[in-house]
């Protein structure tokens, strides 16, 4: 009988040890997830709102810098909001589409839509954070919907 409850005690130990590997890799799996959710939080640097503007698209206020520096796609003008005395010129934005404002429907393309843009001029009577070219602003979210978007947005 002693064989028999050495062998059972051996048995349950090796239990426990395979339920505590699960239970360890279980919390490793939410610990690297919860990281990678907090290193995507902690870069976002603001939110705003975001329009669109169609072509043929004019920049100025960021001196060096022209229509033709690039992919249209990837284009947009700062408002005051983020203007910081044009020393965003040049600077590239992550701009992440939320949902529309006051209750609409969401024109994001799909979840988490999102763009990397060159700011390239001001706009200085603009409301919002960002004006998006077209081509931009299509690649996250509907043109069809002509109203301010939320967005987030990180350098």
């Amino acid at each position: 009988m002693p064989a028999l409850s050495n062998s059972l005690y051996v048995c349950i130990k090796a239990m426990e040890l395979q339920r505590s590997v699960q239970l360890a890799t279980y919390v490793l799996t939410l610990l690297m997830s919860s990281f990678r959710l907090f290193s995507l939080v902690s870069a976002v640097s603001g939110s705003g709102t975001a329009t669109y503007e169609q072509y043929p698209y004019h920049f100025s206020g960021c001196h060096g810098f022209h229509d033709s520096d690039g992919d249209l796609r990837k284009m947009a003008k700062a408002t005051e909001e983020i203007w910081d005395n044009g020393e965003v010129c040049g600077k590239k934005f992550i701009v992440l589409c939320i949902d529309g404002r006051d209750g609409d429907s969401s024109p994001c393309n799909h979840l988490n839509a999102y763009v990397t843009v060159k700011i390239m001029g001001y706009c200085e009577n603009c409301k919002g954070a960002f004006v998006l070219t077209e081509e931009a602003y299509a690649r996250i979210a509907n043109t069809n919907f002509r109203r301010p978007i939320r967005v987030a947005y990180a350098e």
